[in-house]
């Protein structure tokens, strides 16, 4: 729920470069990156109760991987 501390963490204690800040246009996405790859942060609402949704699909994730053979 803190994404300055999160980006913080990420820039002070993993070595990330941060894009954006909390401060940003609305609309716009904080992110850490490193090595060619990046993290997109955003701080959202917490989900409504949905008895049919399993507990463990409220995470939302997206991982762009242009060569997964190599990886």
């Amino acid at each position: 729920m803190d994404i300055a501390g999160t980006l913080a963490y990420y820039n002070d204690k993993l070595g990330f470069q941060v894009f954006g800040h909390v401060a940003g246009p609305a609309g716009f996405t904080p992110f850490v990156a490193r090595d060619q790859h990046a993290i997109h942060f955003r701080c959202a609402a917490p989900p409504t109760a949905n008895p049919t949704k399993y507990a463990d699909e409220l995470l939302d994730a997206y991982m762009l991987i242009e060569d997964a053979d190599a990886l």
